[in-house]
């Protein structure tokens, strides 16, 4: 069954029957055609959570995030993370400069905290999630040159997704229900360096570690509501089919 544009994830990953059912949902849904990158990492072996069901591509595991079997990663805080390889400026086909999104599942609830950033680079231009900042802030930047969008959020656990639906909306959800929408920012150039997934990409370092247990990730052009939702919905069974809460 081909995913995506171009590849067949049965030519790549072992497929259980619970990932099967989720890509075929999300291929009926038209959600994969919306998307450049999709990670599972809540799978039964790392090999298989870094490949990327859209393209084939390869995640890297870098100085050795915790992995649990059908649960996902976690850093260390200080040092490792996951390179996603993912170049929003040369691999963006979905993701462009005014139709844009992130999107991550975070298995933990955690108290209000400052700076951590679950997903995201700054260079160039700012794209990247942060749960619960300090004051239960979320921010959810794309393609922006400052930190502007920031709507109320008491819950870093979930799944989030950052939107950018036109050269000046964006749109937050959390569980495929609305945080908030800002229509100030203009979007800028997209970001040109690679997305790291624990961590921020700062100026091509990582920073800003993310101690969250990370259960998926994805990046693509911009969902509308009921997309959110049925992105959402079609995560939440397959997460409750292999034991993530």
């Amino acid at each position: 069954m081909p995913i995506g544009g171009s590849v067949s994830t049965y030519r790549t990953i072992a497929l259980t029957t619970p990932l099967e059912d989720l890509i075929d949902g999300l291929s009926d849904d038209g959600i994969l055609a919306k998307l450049d990158r999709l990670w599972v990492f809540a799978q039964a072996t790392q090999g298989d959570a870094l490949t990327d069901l859209i393209a084939s591509a390869s995640a890297t595991a870098v100085n050795s995030p915790s992995f649990a079997a059908n649960a996902g990663f976690t850093s260390d805080g200080s040092s490792s993370y996951i390179d996603s390889n993912f170049v929003p400026s040369t691999d963006g086909i979905q993701y462009i400069q005014n139709t844009a999104s992130m999107h991550v599942w975070s298995t933990t609830s955690r108290a209000a905290a400052s700076g951590p950033t679950i997903m995201g680079v700054n260079l160039t231009n700012i794209s990247l999630i942060a749960l619960r900042e300090s004051g239960n802030v979320f921010f959810g930047e794309i393609n922006d040159s400052d930190f502007s969008f920031g709507p109320t959020n008491t819950d870093s656990s979930g799944f989030f997704t950052a939107n950018r639906s036109s050269s000046t909306q964006r749109e937050a959800y959390r569980n495929g229900a609305s945080l908030g929408t800002s229509g100030v920012t203009t979007a800028g150039a997209v970001p040109t360096g690679n997305i790291f997934i624990l961590a921020r990409n700062t100026g091509g370092a990582p920073s800003n570690w993310e101690t969250v247990q990370c259960a998926a990730a994805a990046i693509g052009g911009s969902f509308n509501t009921t997309q959110a939702l049925n992105f959402y919905n079609r995560m939440r069974t397959y997460m409750t089919a292999v034991g993530v809460p």
